[in-house]
């Protein structure tokens, strides 16, 4: 856009004036996205009335737009020891979510042991769930793998909020850290709350290791909760090779006498592409002992548009003629 290019350009005067004008256009303008480019501008200027501006956009401005761009350019000027405080207050008193968030993720981005000990304190009792998960988020993003651990921890197993306690179950998947699988099987376990329960199980599915699906094929062996059991088998068969889903889903099918396990087995084989669990539904419609699971079996195959499936529905009901 021409005039948001004609703004930029401002930035490379150093003269008082160009400063001028970029207020009048932040404050002026009818097009938002040439008062955010003149806020961003401002911050470039390197002009000593930048930081007093930009608060004053902070507090007055009509646009959530504007003012977050705002919030972005006061990170980005010189002194982060100045900076700290004021995003604090943004944190604590602002009245949009979207401009608290972005003095959030601004904090993050100061890369200081005060900045980061803020980060720590929103994430263990900011005002709102939003403040506490966006600050777990920018901690994550960090790669401050042990305080992460430690504060995402605390937060799961302490934090009144079974909101909170579910989102730091999610960030501490995204650790890189060897103790996670560890950490989320034993949530999967013994945690109190069942949400928190299924959020760990859902995380060990998305997890790239192969601990991962081993700690789901434990639980779907012996969890306590038939839902529970009955989500590991989904989460697994979403992360596992299609080869391991059709052995692991076979074994399954001919040692658990659960049927609801079985039928969530079922549809695991069902569900991978290109009809690669066709041979072993097949299976199962001809063979298992189960007359229910069989007949489920077969209604799977009726309604696949596989070739296969449907030679085998023709084959069983020509057989019963």
């Amino acid at each position: 856009d021409v005039r948001t290019e004609a703004v930029e350009s401002l930035g490379e005067r150093p003269e008082p004036r160009a400063f001028d004008i970029l207020v009048r256009i932040a404050w002026d303008d009818g097009d938002s996205q040439v008062q955010v480019q003149a806020v961003e501008t401002m911050g470039e200027t390197r002009d000593a009335r930048a930081p007093r501006e930009l608060e004053r956009v902070i507090r007055d401005h009509t646009r959530t737009e504007v003012r977050r761009e705002a919030v972005e350019t006061l990170g980005e000027l010189d002194d982060p020891s100045a900076v700290l405080p004021i995003l604090r207050r943004i944190v604590e008193q602002d009245a949009s979510s979207d401009v608290r968030r972005e003095a959030i993720e601004t904090i993050g981005e100061l890369q200081t042991g005060p900045s980061r000990d803020a980060l720590k304190d929103y994430a263990r009792s900011g005002r709102d769930s939003e403040v506490r998960r966006e600050a777990i988020e920018t901690l994550a993003d960090q790669g401050e793998h042990e305080d992460v651990m430690t504060l995402l921890m605390g937060i799961i197993n302490g934090s009144a909020e079974e909101n909170d306690q579910a989102v730091a179950v999610e960030q501490l998947a995204e650790v890189e850290d060897g103790r996670v699988v560890a950490r989320l099987t034993d949530i999967a376990t013994t945690h109190p709350s069942q949400r928190v329960r299924r959020v760990a199980v859902e995380e060990l599915g998305d997890v790239d290791e192969s601990g991962a699906r081993d700690a789901l094929l434990r639980i779907i062996g012996s969890h306590a909760e038939p839902s529970i059991r009955r989500l590991a088998v989904e989460s697994f068969s979403e992360s596992a090779s299609p080869a391991e889903v059709i052995k692991q889903m076979r074994a399954l099918l001919n040692s658990s006498n659960e049927h609801e396990l079985q039928a969530q087995a079922l549809e695991a084989l069902e569900d991978l592409d290109d009809g690669q669990g066709i041979p072993a539904i097949i299976e199962v419609a001809r063979t298992h002992a189960n007359r229910d699971l069989r007949r489920k079996a077969l209604d799977v195959l009726s309604d696949s548009d596989d070739p296969r499936a449907h030679k085998e529905v023709a084959r069983i009901l020509e057989g019963k003629k």
